[in-house]
């Protein structure tokens, strides 16, 4: 369940980024096509894209890998617990049969 919650929240996020970067373009166009058309004019501007496509796919993927990390994490702790729990359970259990005995 917290897997999903998780990998909702991510889903989310970048919904929400995109919303955010789409009115961004939307409310300076003229801008961000100058700037474009001005980016494309350079000979390294392939390079560049290509550069930025890799760090941002770095990013995206730390992204992913530390929410994963993050739910093993989660869940490791909860199982702990667990069994602390069935720990004292069975000492319990234990020390009754003997004060039976």
């Amino acid at each position: 369940m917290k897997r999903v919650f998780g990998i909702l929240l991510i889903v989310a996020a970048v919904f929400v980024l995109g919303f955010a970067l789409a009115h961004f373009l939307r409310e300076n166009a003229q801008n961000v096509r100058l700037y474009f058309l001005a980016w494309r004019t350079y000979e390294s501007s392939l390079g560049v894209l290509v550069s930025l496509s890799f760090i941002v796919g770095l990013l995206v993927s730390a992204v992913i890998f530390s929410g994963i990390l993050i739910s093993r994490s989660l869940e490791l702790r909860r199982l702990k617990r667990e069994l602390t729990a069935l720990e004292r359970l069975m000492e319990i259990k234990e020390q009754k049969e003997a004060d039976k005995a």
